[in-house]
C-alpha cells in the first residue's frame, strides 16, 4: 500500500487606508479627493510526504511504512505596496473630470525595478441634464470616455533567480541549486521590469420610455506592452526556461448591453437582457530573436497554443496534411490515407468572433425568476 500527506496552506494580508477630502469650493462645483495606502501580502506553503508498503497492515501512518520520500517542499512569498491618488471634479452634477494615480513597489522584481507608477484620467457628460433634453421618451443621456495606464509585477519566485536546498550535501551543509526551482530549470532575466496596459475607452449610455429601454455601448482598445512570460531556452544553457519581457499584444472590441422591459404592472414585469460583446485580440510584436513561442499546455494530436507576431493570442498549431503545389491533397498510394507534412502549420484561431447573451426574467410581487439564458460564440468576418 502507500501513503500520501499534502499538506497546503495559502495566506492574506489585506490593509488598505483612505482619507478623504470634500472641500466646498462653490455653488456649482465639486470636488472628491483621496489619498491611500494599499498593504497585500499573499504567502503559501506547500508539504507532501508519501510511504510506501505499510509494515503493519491497517495502521495508515507515514512512520508504518518501509520507504518514505518528499514529494514536494515549496513556499512563496508575495508583497505589494502601493500609495494612491483620486481627484473628481463636478459641475452642476452633470459633468465629471477624475484623475487618479497610483505607485506600488513589489517583492517579486528585481530591486531596481520594483517600484512602478500608473496613472489614469476619464471625463464623463450626463448630456440630457446639461442640454435639458429629457422629454417623454427620453429618460437619460450619459457619454463617456477614459484612459488609464496599469501595471503588474510577476509571480512569486519569477523575478529573480531563487536557489533551493538540495538533497546533495557537502560536509553536512546542503548545497543550494537553480536546477530544483519548483519552475524547473527557471533564469529570470536581470532586467525583468513590469508590464504594463494601456487602454482607450469610450462610451455611450441611455435610458428611454421611462426606463423601458437602457442601452450600454463600450468601445475599448488595450494594448499590453513588456509581457512577462518565461521562453524555452536550449538546454545547453543549464535551464529550461528563461523569464522575460517578451512583446506587445493589442485587444480592441466593443460591449454592448441591452435591456428591454416589454411588460410592467404593478404586481408583474418581463424583462429581457441582451449582451453582446466582441473581441480582437493580436501579438503585435515579440522580442527581437523569438519568431514564435508556445503557451503552455496543449490538447490531442499535438495540438499546442502559440504567440507569433500577427497572429491572434493562442492560436493552434499542428499536423497538417500535405500537398501539392496547386493545392491538392497528397495520398499515400501504398494506404490510401493522406500524407502528414513535415512540419507543423496554423490550424485555427481559438478566440470566438463575438459572444452573445440572452436573459428573461419574470418578477410576480417581488418574486423573481430567470427562465431562459442563451449564449452563443458565432463566427463573424473580422473588422
Amino acid at each position: 500500500g502507500r501513503i500520501v500527506t499534502d499538506n497546503f496552506k495559502n495566506s492574506e494580508l489585506q490593509s488598505t487606508i483612505v482619507v478623504v477630502f470634500n472641500p466646498k469650493i462653490g455653488k456649482d462645483f465639486s470636488l472628491d479627493f483621496k489619498v491611500g495606502n494599499d498593504f497585500n501580502q499573499r504567502t503559501t506553503k506547500r508539504q507532501a510526504n508519501s510511504g510506501t508498503d505499510l509494515i503493519v497492515p491497517g495502521i495508515f501512518n507515514l512512520s508504518n511504512t518501509v520507504q518514505k520520500s518528499f514529494l514536494a517542499d515549496t513556499r512563496s512569498n508575495r508583497r505589494i505596496v502601493g500609495f494612491f491618488g483620486d481627484a473628481t471634479l463636478g459641475y452642476k452634477n452633470f459633468a465629471f473630470i477624475n484623475v487618479s494615480g497610483r505607485n506600488d513597489r513589489t517583492s517579486t522584481l528585481p530591486f531596481k525595478n520594483a517600484s512602478y507608477f500608473y496613472p489614469g484620467v476619464s471625463g464623463s457628460l450626463v448630456w440630457t441634464d446639461a442640454f435639458k433634453l429629457k422629454s417623454n421618451w427620453l429618460d437619460y443621456g450619459k457619454i463617456r470616455v477614459g484612459w488609464a495606464k496599469v501595471g503588474n509585477d510577476a509571480p512569486p519566485n519569477a523575478g529573480e533567480d531563487v536557489f533551493t536546498l538540495s538533497n546533495v550535501n557537502f560536509l553536512g551543509l546542503p548545497y543550494g541549486s537553480l536546477s530544483q526551482l519548483p519552475v524547473t530549470g527557471l533564469t529570470v532575466d536581470p532586467d525583468l521590469t513590469p508590464e504594463f496596459t494601456k487602454e482607450l475607452e469610450t462610451g455611450l449610455d441611455l435610458s428611454l420610455f421611462k426606463r423601458r429601454i437602457n442601452l450600454d455601448f463600450t468601445y475599448y482598445r488595450k494594448i499590453t506592452t513588456d509581457l512577462i512570460y518565461q521562453v524555452g531556452v536550449p538546454s545547453s544553457t543549464g535551464y529550461q526556461a528563461f523569464n522575460t519581457n517578451i512583446g506587445e499584444i493589442s485587444n480592441k472590441g466593443v460591449e454592448i448591453g441591452l435591456t428591454v422591459r416589454p411588460v410592467v404592472t404593478k404586481n408583474f414585469a418581463w424583462e429581457v437582457r441582451g449582451a453582446f460583446t466582441k473581441n480582437k485580440n493580436m501579438v503585435e510584436k515579440l522580442v527581437d530573436g523569438l519568431e514564435r513561442t508556445a503557451l503552455g499546455g496543449g490538447f490531442a494530436g499535438g495540438v499546442s497554443t502559440w504567440l507569433e507576431p500577427g497572429k491572434p493570442f493562442g492560436f493552434l498549431r499542428g499536423q497538417v496534411a500535405d500537398r501539392a503545389p496547386d493545392g491538392q491533397l497528397l495520398i499515400d498510394p501504398t494506404t490510401g490515407w493522406i500524407i502528414e507534412a513535415l512540419e507543423q502549420d496554423d490550424i485555427g484561431d481559438p478566440n470566438p468572433e463575438y459572444k452573445l447573451g440572452v436573459t428573461n426574467s419574470l418578477s410576480y410581487k417581488g418574486v423573481s425568476v430567470s427562465v431562459v439564458e442563451v449564449t452563443f460564440n458565432l463566427k463573424l468576418p473580422v473588422f
